[in-house]
């Protein structure tokens, strides 16, 4: 099956065998001139691979990470529960909340009403999705 076409060029129609992908803007006769020109103005050279620069080093870094590394000292050893207790700091009152909650306790959503029961101490008020596909986190209240 074949197609027209209209060169951009010269504004002249052309035909060509329908196939899958673009189609081009060009006739033949005006591609194969511009092919023409352009390696008698431009001609090709072969490009040398570059070479990456490494990272110079910043004098004031201003992110958490770089702040992170200068407090850490040579014998404390980048850790999987150091990491997990920056990025998660505990609220200021987990030791009253732990103790409040040492025996037990029961929350509640707010938003759906789910009741939660908790036999453990905890740290942290419980969060809750009320659906599954929800993305914010409610916060339980407690009751007991």
């Amino acid at each position: 099956m074949h197609e027209s076409l209209l060169c951009s060029n010269c504004n002249k129609k052309w035909s060509r065998q329908k196939v899958r992908g673009r189609k081009p803007l060009l006739c033949p006769s005006c591609l194969t001139a511009t092919e023409v020109s352009s390696s008698i103005v431009k001609p090709s050279k072969k490009l040398s691979p570059k070479k990456l620069s490494t990272p110079q080093p910043v004098d004031n870094p201003s992110s958490d990470v770089h702040e992170l590394e200068k407090n850490i000292s040579s014998e404390q050893k980048l850790t999987k529960g150091f990491v997990i207790q920056k990025c998660h700091p505990k609220p200021a009152n987990y030791q009253e909340l732990r103790e409040s909650t040492k025996n037990g306790s029961v929350w509640k959503c707010s938003s759906c009403g789910h009741i939660l029961k908790l036999d453990i101490g905890i740290t942290d008020v419980p969060v809750h999705r009320c659906t599954p596909n929800m993305v914010s986190l409610k916060l339980y209240e407690r009751i007991s």
